[in-house]
This record gives C-alpha cells, structure tokens and sequence, in this order.
C-alpha cells in the first residue's frame, strides 16, 4: 500500500437525500438533450437552495446526496426545495434527512484530477439517510428520530411558518440492526 492519498474525519452531520422520481421515464419520453437541459435547469436552482442553507454537494445523479453541518439548515432546504423547485420544473421528488455520525473522506488532488469527488461520505448513516428517502412519497420530506431529537424546538428565520412534525412509524430498514422511527416534516 502507497502513501495515503485521502484524509478521513469523523464527524456528525445532517445527510439529505434527494431523488427525482421517474427520472428514467422523464429522458425517455424527452430525449437525452432536453432531459439534461431540464436537469441542469432544476439542479441550478437546487443548488442554489443547497449554497443559501449553508449545505454541501457530495454527488449527484438523478438527484443529489447532500451534507450540512446543522440538521435545521437541512430540514429548512428539504421544505424549502419542495415548496418551491417542484412547481418550477414540473419534477415530482422525495427528500430523506437523517442526522448521524459519518465518516467524510477529503480525496487528494491526484485522484480529484482523474475524477473523484474531492468530498466523500462513508459509514452507515448514508444508508439510513438512502433508506429514508426511499419511503417516501411525491413531495414529501421525512426525517429520522435523530433528526428529530436535535431540531426539536429549534427554527431560524428560514424555518417555514406552521412547520409541523408528525411520526410516520418504525420501519426495519435492510442492513441496519434496529428499527428506525421517522417522522414526516411539512
């Protein structure tokens, strides 16, 4: 093994996953070029949102894996993004938040010039975080019982006015050893 080409910090973080559903169906029935111009026209906007809420890209593909320091500031841009960006480019999403302990792996310049992500997230909140998302229907937000324990109480000035939180179930989520209570945010 060669000289350690990454840097790796472990740390808590606010993990969004947002996906754009029927994507697929979207750029067959479109075509390549009008889907990624359409893509590029919503993933501005999302990003945007991502920037003014103090979040981080991390990937993206048909929808994006986001981090942010604060888990208000990542609930705040999941109702953000579907009150506003939705309406705007006729896409139909779902938006998972889970907030844990994560290992972020800082890629050196070498491998970021061949390509790869200069951030990287690792550890089993990432998989919390897809899994949440992935129950989630058109337009709605859930969020995880760790999520909920620290945004309890807490708002800013971004937080929308009548935010309410409603407990959605426990769910057994594949690989994860205890069962996940998650809760609907709107």
């Amino acid at each position: 093994m060669g000289a350690k080409q990454y840097t790796l910090k472990e740390k808590y973080l606010a993990i969004v996953l947002l996906d754009i559903i029927g994507s697929t169906a979207f750029v067959q029935r479109h075509g390549a070029l009008k889907a990624a111009e359409w893509f590029q026209y919503h993933d501005r906007m999302t990003r945007n949102l991502c920037l003014k809420f103090s979040g981080r890209e991390i990937d993206r593909s048909d929808g994006f894996l986001m981090s942010f320091d604060d888990p208000v500031d990542a609930v705040n841009f999941a109702l953000t993004y579907q009150n506003k960006i939705p309406a705007k480019t006729r896409l139909n999403t779902r938006i998972g938040v889970h907030w844990g302990r994560v290992i972020e792996v800082t890629q050196d310049e070498l491998w970021q010039a061949v390509g790869a992500k200069s951030v990287e997230l690792e550890g089993i909140s990432k998989n919390i975080a897809a899994r949440t998302m992935s129950l989630c229907g058109p337009g709605q937000v859930l969020i995880t019982k760790e999520a909920m324990e620290v945004i309890k109480g807490r708002t800013n000035g971004f937080t929308p006015e009548g935010t309410r939180y409603a407990c959605a179930g426990a769910y057994r989520f594949k690989g994860v050893r205890e069962p996940q209570v998650i809760y609907t945010v709107g």
